[in-house]
């Protein structure tokens, strides 16, 4: 395929660019309206744009999803982040102090960007929903998961991308 001028500039085909943060965030708000919970979408994403994958990415943050087992808490989005951010930073040996500590602080940092952005973190809060009754999941569903959520979403998502430097 040729380059186009912006292309040839930056020194590389589409293919060898970086993603935009804004690329990142729209691929996490498709896979979350087409199944994926908010938690499974974010970390998928930026874990792919990390080079991470697999059946074990999608899998290990289901439970995260809505604020944790649907509890409220934290958002999805939040927690799928920081864990983007731990196979970005986080330590793989036990004894890897500076490691852990940088991970710690770099999900600190993603947290209070993500609060002072959104202006909360919580899911229950974000939402206006309890999700673990089933009649406002649904209409949680209906009424706020692409009109709220997905703006959070991407919000979580260029933030992770940009303090991570995989996005331009």
């Amino acid at each position: 395929m040729p380059m186009d001028d912006g292309q040839a500039r930056k020194g590389g085909s589409r293919a060898d660019r970086k993603p935009t943060a804004e690329e990142l965030a729209e691929k996490a708000v498709t896979r979350f309206l087409t199944g994926f919970n908010c938690a499974e979408s974010t970390l998928m994403t930026l874990a792919e744009a990390l080079g991470h994958g697999g059946d074990a990415v999608p899998s290990v943050a289901t439970g995260f999803g809505g604020g944790l087992g649907h509890t409220g808490s934290v958002c999805g989005c939040v927690t799928g982040s920081i864990m983007a951010i731990g196979l970005r930073t986080g330590h793989r040996r036990a004894e890897d102090k500076e490691g852990k500590d940088r991970a710690i602080d770099e999900a600190a940092a993603f947290l209070h960007a993500f609060e002072r952005e959104v202006g909360e973190i919580h899911c229950r809060t974000l939402t206006g929903y309890d999700l673990r009754d089933s009649v406002q999941f649904e209409e949680f569903r209906v009424k706020v998961k692409e009109s709220k959520c997905a703006g959070y979403m991407r919000a979580a998502v260029r933030l992770a991308a940009r303090q991570m430097d995989i996005a331009e």
